[in-house]
């Protein structure tokens, strides 16, 4: 059995979009933003689950049977961790919201800036970031909503890490 990870499940899907039609689910999957790419690969792993329709097109395409590796999630920058939690009306802490709507703030200001101006904004995103990343932990509120909000899960177990980068360079695991 072949194991996919969501990228490569992304892909796929994506290279042969024509022909994923009659699966909206996959399609939505294959075209969603970043903010919103992380519940629309959640509503598509549950949708795998319960179409075997789906399931067998895609076993067809691969050529055998597959499962999902729907237990890591990464943000790969400030922005994109603002803007899921801001899009997808996570809960989050008074404290948490400090970092989180600071981040927000200055991805506003970036749109009229000059090229120094956003040099300097765009690394105290990253300062903000790195700040509220080093500091969590698995108790923090915004963390369990996430994974929460993530789990494809539906026992009170929550398995799911979350991957925290900045520009690539791994900031945590939790």
């Amino acid at each position: 059995m072949i194991e996919l990870k969501k990228e490569q499940i992304k892909n796929l899907i994506s290279q042969n979009i024509n022909e994923f039609k009659d699966f909206p689910v996959a399609e939505k999957f294959a075209t969603a933003s970043n903010e919103s790419q992380h519940l629309a690969y959640k509503d598509f792993s549950d949708s795998l689950r319960s179409n075997k329709e789906l399931y067998g097109f895609i076993s067809k395409i691969i050529g055998g049977e597959f499962t999902l590796n729907n237990e890591e999630y990464s943000f790969s920058s400030p922005f994109e961790l603002a803007n899921f939690i801001d899009s997808n009306n996570i809960e989050i802490s008074e404290g948490e919201s400090t970092w989180i709507n600071n981040i927000l703030k200055i991805q506003e200001s970036l749109k009229g800036a000059c090229c120094s101006t956003k040099a300097n904004l765009i690394n105290e995103s990253k300062h903000c970031y790195e700040d509220l990343i080093n500091q969590c932990d698995e108790d923090w509120v915004f963390v369990k909503n996430i994974k929460k909000t993530l789990s494809t899960q539906s026992t009170s177990e929550i398995s799911v890490k979350l991957i925290f980068l900045n520009n690539g360079t791994h900031l945590k695991t939790i």
